[in-house]
């Protein structure tokens, strides 16, 4: 993940995980996907919390099958076709909103009407056997997929509601309300580094967007950034750092991504990609995390700006050509000493590590309104709270 920012919209008093806010089950069958409501889906995640261990074996086969697409999973890595590397985790995700634009995909209120749900079976069968076809491999029978579909959808249909109502609901009774993403900005299919980005939104407008909640409604965005910058996967990243100090951050930040394991990719703050997510989000103010990854460096760079055929450029530009040729601008920061793990005020932190946090404001032009100094939850300076702006 390119951990620009990873953005929390919220609103005033009922927590919802985003699990229970966006239920979207993983059917299989390259890419049939369905939504928790009876309105928008939002994103494919596995039901395999929510069942009984047979019936969640029996989920991550259907998803398994998600993954064959065009037949790739017989392929290494190294025989798929190079449009395929960007770094994607291979679980179908993308293959799943395929479905979803071309208005073929299963939701989940199709499970409650066998009649309708084996005309979408037909009709996404119709578009992935041709496929299969071409590629020589054996095609999917409806009547099996169906069948596999109406076993489970007893279990999964007492979680179906029209989440927009659920969540006007609870604004009206001012309960608080959270909205979760868990990519980086930079990941997003719009605004991020194209196409080495996921399949969806995932900026803070996507929680209304996806959700049925009026933009209106989202109130305080927070945008999740580490004191440092990482990505997971392939694409650009300006302040890669390919050395000892990149091993060393990763080390320390024990950086290894949450779905596949992957090592995460290290480099120095990257201020122009924040204060680009800052604009793109609407953020209000930012949690600063990991601060205590950096203890220890007798100097820090900050990114600042890119030079790009002898011009300084203050955002990323569009160009995924452009993107690659970037060359950071750094300002150099004297490091800290001591430690700042577990400091709970300003007092407590080093004088470098509190000039270090108000240059980062400075530069994305956004307040930190957290301040995390290790995994501890407890070990938080907080400036501003969220839920009581």
């Amino acid at each position: 993940m390119l951990a620009a920012c990873r953005v929390y919209a919220h609103i005033w008093r009922m927590m919802i995980r985003a699990l229970l806010l966006c239920l979207v089950l993983v059917t299989g069958l390259a890419g049939a996907n369905a939504a928790a409501n009876d309105g928008g889906d939002v994103r494919t995640i596995v039901w395999a919390d929510l069942l009984p261990e047979g019936e969640s074996d029996r989920l991550a086969r259907l998803q398994q099958m998600q993954a064959v697409e065009m037949g790739f999973e017989h392929f290494g890595v190294e025989q798929m076709p190079q449009i395929m590397k960007i770094g994607t985790t291979r679980r179908g995700i993308g293959p799943a909103y395929e479905d979803k634009v071309g208005r073929r995909a299963v939701r989940v209120i199709d499970l409650a009407d066998e009649t309708g749900l084996r005309a979408r079976i037909s009709d996404l069968l119709h578009h992935h056997n041709a496929l299969r076809r071409g590629y020589g491999e054996e095609e999917y029978q409806a009547d099996a997929l169906v069948a596999s579909l109406l076993e489970i959808a007893p279990k999964i249909l007492p979680f179906a509601a029209p989440v927009w109502r659920l969540l006007d609901d609870a604004i009206a009774d001012g309960q608080k309300v959270l909205f979760e993403g868990a990519q980086g900005a930079f990941l997003d299919v719009d605004h991020g580094t194209y196409p080495f980005v996921t399949s969806s939104n995932t900026v803070a407008g996507q929680a209304a967007a996806g959700t049925g909640v009026g933009p209106g409604k989202t109130g305080y965005v927070l945008g999740i950034v580490k004191a440092y910058t990482t990505r997971v996967g392939e694409g650009p990243f300006p302040t890669e750092l390919t050395d000892e100090t990149g091993r060393l951050i990763g080390e320390k930040g024990h950086e290894f991504g949450t779905v596949t394991s992957r090592q995460r990719r290290c480099g120095w703050f990257d201020a122009v990609l924040v204060r680009q997510s800052a604009k793109i989000n609407g953020l209000n103010g930012i949690a600063l995390t990991k601060l205590d990854v950096l203890d220890g460096f007798e100097t820090l760079q900050v990114c600042t700006g890119y030079e790009l055929d002898g011009k300084t450029l203050d955002r990323l530009p569009a160009s995924t050509a452009d993107q690659a040729r970037v060359t950071p601008v750094y300002e150099e920061m004297e490091g800290w000493s001591g430690s700042t793990r577990g400091a709970r005020s300003w007092a407590d932190l080093p004088a470098e590590a509190v000039k270090y946090v108000r240059r980062i404001e400075e530069l994305i032009e956004a307040p930190v309104a957290m301040l995390s100094t290790s995994p501890e939850r407890e070990d938080v300076i907080l400036m501003q709270d969220p839920f009581r702006v």
